[in-house]
C-alpha cells in the first residue's frame, strides 16, 4: 500500500508538471524537454539513496521520512511560485525521495515472503501498476475540481497516507532485525 500511494506522488507529479511548467511559467512546448529530463534524474538518485535506505537499520523511518519530504516538496511544485527552474528543482527532489520505495519495497517483500517470492515479486508490480494508475486519476481529479494547488496539496496527503501505513504497519523481518544485530556484534538472544 505505502508503495502504491507513493508511485502516485511521483507519476501524478511527472504527469502535471509539463503543463504546469506551461500554464505558469509561459515555457512551450520545445521548452519542456530539459526540463523534465532534469527532474527525471531524481529517479537515478532515488535508486542510489533507495538502496542504501534499504540495507539502513533504521530504514523504516528513513523511508517515512522520505514519504513526508516527498510529499512537502510536492506540494511546493504547484504552489510555489519560484522560477522555472525552481520548480524543476523541487520536482528533482521529488522524485529522489518518493523513488526510495521502489528500492526498498521488494526488499521487505522479499525478505517477509519465505518460499512465496513470486507472490510477493506480483506484488510490487501491482503496486507499482496502483501507483501510476492512481496517480494520473487522482491529479487529474484534483486539477480539474481546484487547479495545480490543489493536486499538489492532494499529493501531499497522499505521502503523508503512506508515511503513517509505513510507520502503524509495516515491521521489519526477523532476518533483517538479527542481520543487524550480528554486524553490532551482538547475538539474536542479547
Amino acid at each position: 500500500m505505502a508503495n502504491a500511494l507513493q508511485q502516485m506522488v511521483m507519476f501524478g507529479m511527472f504527469g502535471y508538471l509539463a503543463a504546469h511548467l506551461m500554464q505558469t511559467y509561459m515555457l512551450h512546448a520545445g521548452e519542456i524537454a530539459l526540463p523534465l529530463a532534469l527532474a527525471g534524474g531524481g529517479v537515478i538518485v532515488s535508486g542510489l539513496l533507495g538502496g542504501r535506505v534499504a540495507d539502513h537499520r533504521c530504514r523504516l523511518a528513513w523511508l517515512a521520512l522520505a514519504c513526508v519530504g516527498s510529499g512537502l516538496l510536492v506540494a511546493l511544485v504547484f504552489t510555489a511560485r519560484v522560477s522555472a527552474w525552481g520548480t524543476v528543482a523541487l520536482a528533482f527532489g521529488v522524485a529522489s525521495l518518493a523513488g526510495i520505495s521502489t528500492a526498498v519495497t521488494p526488499t521487505l517483500l522479499l525478505e517477509l515472503a519465505g518460499s512465496s517470492r513470486t507472490t510477493a515479486t506480483g506484488l510490487f508490480a501491482v503496486s507499482n501498476q496502483m501507483g501510476v494508475f492512481g496517480g494520473a486519476s487522482l491529479g487529474g481529479l484534483m486539477l480539474a475540481l481546484g487547479g495545480f494547488p490543489l493536486v499538489g496539496f492532494c499529493f501531499l496527503g497522499v505521502a503523508v497516507i503512506a508515511a503513517a501505513v509505513i510507520r502503524l504497519r509495516v515491521r521489519d523481518s526477523a532476518a533483517f532485525l538479527e542481520q543487524i544485530s550480528l554486524r553490532q556484534g551482538k547475538t539474536a538472544m542479547e
